[in-house]
């Protein structure tokens, strides 16, 4: 099979990688433009050592102003949380691919989306043959584990491919899910453009910000507790 048809196993989740891209690039009922670069506004990658860790990179710089108004020490999201933000979208990109290089283990996104949209960022030059091969042969569409284990285990009491179907049935309690997370990180993009100091954002902007970076943990960490619950038995 190709790796991102296999399943996960349980011994693999010891060391396995979530990642979960956001972005603004699509409108409802549409096909994603992969090409895009609106699809991969931030990206978080989520893992345990000895302790839950959390990486949250922003790759559009125009979200820069956000980046210390939500940080590790107020965020409270996990064990381990940093913000990273660059001067450059290339810069940022690369230092998500060599956090993903330098992290060995099958690497995890909720269906292939993300895939789609790693597999774009890493088509520029800046990129070479051997990471792009790494990346590819790690990466795993959660939902080849997810989807058996509700057709055997849950007699498919789960009647979609939704990630938020699966974190209600185990009972995972994340925030409320987020109906515009798209058109929020387009509106705040777009406010951004105007401000140059942090000190210019709005209330209701920083908590934009603030839903955006909790929605993206709880996705990770919710997908996570999902294979938990699906590989427990293996």
């Amino acid at each position: 099979k190709e790796p991102i048809k296999r399943k996960v196993t349980r011994k693999e989740m010891d060391n396995a990688v979530f990642v979960d891209f956001e972005g603004s690039g699509k409108k409802a009922n549409e096909e994603p433009d992969f090409s895009n670069l609106d699809i991969r506004k931030f990206i978080g990658v989520l893992w345990m050592t000895n302790r839950l860790k959390l990486r949250q990179f922003i790759l559009d710089p125009s979200l820069n102003l956000c980046a210390k108004s939500f940080n590790n020490d107020q965020s409270g999201l996990c064990d381990e949380h940093k913000m990273k933000w660059f001067g450059t979208r290339e810069k940022a990109e690369e230092e998500v691919i060599e956090l993903l290089l330098k992290l060995k283990g099958p690497i995890i996104s909720w269906s292939e989306h993300d895939w789609n949209v790693m597999e774009n960022m890493m088509g520029s030059d800046h990129f070479s043959d051997d990471d792009r091969e790494n990346i590819k042969s790690r990466w795993r569409n959660a939902l080849q584990t997810a989807r058996p284990w509700n057709t055997v285990t849950l007699h498919r009491k789960i009647p979609d491919g939704k990630l938020s179907s699966y974190t209600d049935e185990i009972g995972y309690e994340g925030e409320p899910e987020q109906k515009k997370m798209s058109q929020n990180l387009k509106d705040l993009t777009q406010r951004l453009e105007k401000k140059r100091n942090p000190e210019e954002l709005t209330e209701t902007q920083l908590e934009m910000w603030r839903l955006i970076c909790v929605h993206n943990f709880h996705d990770l960490e919710g997908m996570r507790q999902v294979l938990l619950h699906a590989v427990a038995k293996d």
